[in-house]
């Protein structure tokens, strides 16, 4: 266990990974909405460091720019996308008119190209991508809500999308928009059974177009880490089997997993994991 979480900064939301320092940054919204930076010591030891705190707040994932830059997305207070940057103050990017909100990361591209996961629950529960600093926009299968976006080395952009959606399947699934021209397609849909539901990221996509994320569910309904690879096969690399469902992951140069979960600990406020795959 690399953390355990206290009352004061329960329910920790994800993680980003600094990959020059090792530092790890994540967000909970337990009794306060906060964003916090994990700062790594010697060995497996890491200090907590708090960036915002506001009880209004419900901070979702969290995203480092090249430049040390913190993006993330809040549905709770003020429905927008936000930015932090290196050693500065929170800062509201996007926030749209209509009754919809933001989910998951921000994914910003090598190029500087910011896009979002867009969730409108007033229509008919679906959603969109748009690129926040230009005109590209794109939409998931219909009924499916996006909630967490990755780009593969070619510039392809992958999400994970919830379900049961104006007629969606319950358990979610995996969506692909291929870089030129932005065509959509679906890689998995899951079934709900051993192999997960309702996936939620960050989640990664190797330099072989494999996916690794989480999802609820599984078979001992406590949550699975998952591999998906680039023809659609799922495989099951870890069930939970107490506590509560991981809620995405990130990859250090090693290969290992990291993530969170919002039960485990001492005394159960949540923790952080990691997990070793077999070379």
């Amino acid at each position: 266990m690399l953390h355990n979480f206290t009352a004061a900064n329960l329910g920790p939301n994800s993680l980003a990974r600094d990959s020059r320092q090792g530092n790890l940054y994540g967000t909970t919204f337990g009794l306060l909405g906060t964003v916090f930076e994990l700062i790594k010591g010697n060995g497996e030891s890491y200090s907590l460091s708090t960036l915002y705190s506001n009880s209004r707040s419900r901070p979702q994932s969290v995203t480092l720019d090249s430049s040390g830059n913190l993006w993330g997305t809040d549905d709770g207070g003020c429905l927008c996308v936000f930015e932090i940057p290196a050693g500065g103050q929170w800062t509201d990017r996007y926030m749209n008119s209509q009754p919809t909100e933001p989910q998951g990361n921000v994914l910003v591209t090598p190029a500087g190209d910011v896009y979002a996961s867009i969730d409108d629950f007033e229509i008919d529960g679906n959603g969109w991508v748009p690129q926040l600093n230009g005109p590209n926009i794109f939409f998931p299968p219909f009924g499916y809500g996006p909630n967490s976006l990755a780009l593969d080395p070619v510039g392809n952009i992958y999400g994970l999308a919830y379900g049961g959606l104006a007629g969606g399947q319950n358990a979610g699934l995996v969506f692909k928009a291929d870089a030129t021209p932005w065509h959509v397609s679906t890689i998995y849909t899951f079934t709900g059974y051993e192999d997960g539901a309702q996936p939620s990221g960050p989640f990664v996509v190797d330099s072989a177009g494999n996916i690794y994320g989480t999802a609820s569910g599984g078979k001992s309904g406590y949550g699975v880490v998952f591999k998906i690879t680039p023809e659609g096969v799922e495989s099951v690399l870890h069930t939970f089997t107490d506590d509560s469902n991981p809620l995405g992951l990130v990859v250090d140069a090693s290969g290992n997993l990291y993530g969170v979960r919002q039960g485990g600990g001492n005394p159960d406020f949540g923790s952080v994991w990691k997990l070793t795959l077999e070379q």
